[in-house]
């Protein structure tokens, strides 16, 4: 029979192991998220950070009847980023498979075996020999 401390000791790595599996998944759908938003992120920090930028950054900050308000930046930071993709080929839009339901997954209508016409010629147009029909009858509906 297995003792007090040992099951309390299991209870404990396990409630552990159930912590680390949370955190890693937190940590995995964060990356995930970021990777997806970037630039939904960019926007949102620039809107955040729009007086700051506009003051400080902005090509346009000594115009003030432009009102850029730091949108050059934003235009910039935009564009940057798809330079960025555009130069890695792992990112480029072109390269990303996306899946948009279960049937356009799988490869179909690659591979298709021809059938023997002489082999199943009389299975094809239903005309089975040496068959009666007294000997099967299925139930009525």
């Amino acid at each position: 029979m297995l003792s007090a401390p040992f099951i309390s000791q299991s209870l404990f790595l396990h409630r552990r192991l159930l912590i680390v599996k949370k955190i890693f998944t937190l940590v995995l759908l964060a990356a995930f998220a970021v990777q997806s938003f970037n630039n939904t992120l960019i926007v949102f920090n620039f809107y955040v950070t729009q007086r700051k930028i506009a003051a400080t950054v902005c090509e346009n900050r000594y115009r003030p009847m432009l009102h850029c308000d730091g949108k050059c930046q934003l235009a910039k930071k935009i564009k940057q980023e798809e330079n960025k993709n555009n130069q890695n080929p792992e990112r480029k839009p072109e390269n990303k498979n996306e899946v948009i339901s279960s049937k356009s997954f799988f490869i179909t209508g690659l591979f298709v075996i021809p059938i023997n016409n002489t082999l199943y010629k009389n299975y094809i147009e239903k005309k089975l020999s040496n068959t009666h029909p007294s000997v099967f009858h299925p139930p009525c509906a």
